[in-house]
């Protein structure tokens, strides 16, 4: 893509489980807009994707937490829904059939 990935509404803060381990959590949302340069190879035809949208609200859990250097010993990554991806089909001049075609793969 044509530009980088953004992190925003980042909170970090040390939490304490149930089984009093001691975490440390770091809560976002990642957004990408981008154009792309992904081809979809199908048996007659090939479908440009030109433009991809991905958002997510993410967790990184950084577990457990040690005395010493590096202070982490592990790392839990997940996004607590799932991310919204949305795209856009490349059709310039592929005709009616495969702007249809097109409308039944995004719905």
């Amino acid at each position: 893509g044509d530009a980088p990935a953004a992190l925003k509404n980042l909170e970090i803060c040390r939490r304490l489980l149930a089984n009093n381990e001691k975490v440390l959590q770091i809560d976002g949302s990642l957004v990408y807009q981008g154009e792309t340069d992904i081809v979809v190879n199908a048996i007659l035809f090939k479908l440009p994707i030109t433009k991809i949208t991905f958002r997510g609200h993410f967790s990184v859990l950084l577990r457990p937490l040690i005395g010493e250097k590096p202070i982490v010993a592990g790392a839990q990554i997940f996004f607590m829904d799932v991310p919204e991806i949305d795209y856009e089909f490349g059709v310039e001049g592929a005709g009616a059939a495969l702007s249809s075609l097109v409308s039944i793969m995004k719905a």
